[in-house]
């Protein structure tokens, strides 16, 4: 699986990027993976986002405060 940018992720999901860390806080969104020592550089598995994605479709999707 290839790697996704936060910006790609926030036009993949159509999420905005305090949207996509909220989400992560609460456990519902997939975490990054340092890319860095420091975790400067942080990227997404291309298949999870898909997966996250098919389960939101799934449940017949949220708002961005997770409200159907």
């Amino acid at each position: 699986s290839r790697y996704l940018n936060r910006r790609e992720v926030e036009t993949r999901v159509s999420l905005s990027r305090s949207s996509l860390y909220t989400y992560m806080k609460r456990g519902d969104f997939p975490r990054p993976y340092a890319l860095s020592k420091r975790g400067s550089r942080v990227a997404w598995r291309e298949d999870e986002i898909e997966s996250w994605m098919s389960s939101r479709e799934r449940q017949g999707g949220c708002n961005d405060r997770g409200v159907k």
